[in-house]
């Protein structure tokens, strides 16, 4: 059942107390409404887990929460109080420490599909066979997943979701105030002082970085790049250009920031809608260049046909096929124009399905 809930602003404007059932459920919103402040507040009364997909997100969550860090084998996991424990989705597995649990809280549920596209399927297989042992240790488990773009993760029949939430803002946050579509990103790389830049890849990103004057972070250098640290910190951003990959891109905000322009090349839809996301304050202005990286060049492939095994991991991968697919061919068969229509709609509103077939004939 989909119901669509106001706002002004925040999330916990809402009394979510009685709003979920056993089973998943899904809460649709904005970057920067409050879906984690609305999550964290069940940590009052109830046992709660929550998972998040990148160490990265959980650090975040783990500042902004003043929860304790406790170090995992891998990742770094945080317990906020005896009744409560924050995972990634890599350590998930932890959960099944958790002599009570009333509610798991699954944020950026997306980023499942992208994950897909460079994990092996044992690492989803896992992430999932845990959630099904989390449901037969707590019987009535209420499963509660957290996204902004749900377009494609919500095509699978396993989640099955008792409730969709799509919440609506009088005052939206975090979403550009214009989508303009261009040729090229390099004169803005060139001529803008300030941004935020998703690069399709490091050896491009660092690259680039260096030719612009800006600070490049990935994966291998954040923990020692200020300008992350900043941006974990909840501080603003020690440079104004900023080089991102995709571990920025998805689930972390930048706030107390300057900056107004995002740009990024033509990739997966998803990231570029959840990377328009990633300033907190909102930019003026998303820039997607139609340049498209290698990865998406799927030139003479049929569409994916969606017939799902119920093996979580090979799902998961047909829909990264299917997504990347989708993603080509909107940027080689449509005008701008039309491009920029769908991913308008895609931010403003993610309650509505887009029948993707239908684009491309």
């Amino acid at each position: 059942m989909r119901e669509t809930l106001r706002i002004n602003k925040y999330c916990t404007e809402i009394d979510w107390e009685d709003k979920f059932e056993e089973g998943f459920n899904l809460v649709v919103a904005g970057t920067g409404s409050g879906k984690t402040t609305a999550a964290m507040s069940f940590m009052e009364n109830h046992h709660v887990g929550f998972v998040a997909p990148y160490v990265s997100v959980v650090n975040q969550v783990g500042r902004n929460y003043d929860v304790q860090v406790k170090v995992g084998t891998k990742t770094q996991d945080f317990v906020y109080t005896e009744k409560a424990m924050i995972t990634s989705y890599h350590s998930i597995p932890r959960m099944l420490e958790m002599e009570k649990m009333e509610y798991l809280f699954i944020d950026e549920l997306h980023v499942l599909t992208s994950f897909a596209g460079f994990i092996p399927k044992s690492v989803l297989n896992n992430f999932w066979d845990t959630i099904k042992e989390l449901q037969k240790k707590h019987p009535g488990l209420k499963i509660v997943c957290l996204t902004a773009t749900p377009h494609f993760i919500r095509m699978y029949p396993g989640f099955n979701f008792e409730k969709e939430y799509y919440i609506r803002a009088k005052t939206p946050l975090s979403k550009p105030k214009q989508i303009k579509l261009v040729r090229s990103t390099k004169d803005l790389l060139r001529t803008e002082s300030e941004y935020l830049y998703l690069y399709p890849s490091k050896n491009m990103g660092g690259k680039q970085s260096n030719k612009y004057s800006g600070t490049y972070i990935d994966s291998n250098n954040k923990e020692r790049n200020p300008t992350y640290q900043n941006i974990i910190d909840g501080l603003p951003p020690e440079n104004s250009r900023i080089f991102t990959s995709t571990c920025l891109a998805t689930g972390l905000s930048v706030v107390n920031s300057n900056i107004k322009i995002a740009i990024t090349n033509w990739m997966s839809i998803v990231d570029i809608v959840q990377f328009s996301a990633r300033i907190r304050e909102g930019v003026d202005i998303l820039y997607v260049g139609r340049n498209i990286p290698f990865f998406l060049r799927q030139r003479g492939l049929d569409i994916p046909i969606l017939n799902f095994t119920g093996d979580f991991g090979e799902d998961m991968k047909l829909l990264n096929a299917y997504e990347t697919y989708v993603s080509y061919m909107l940027h080689e068969f449509h005008f701008d124009d039309m491009l920029a229509e769908i991913l308008f709609q895609m931010i403003h509103l993610p309650e509505q399905d887009i029948e993707w077939e239908t684009l491309f004939y």
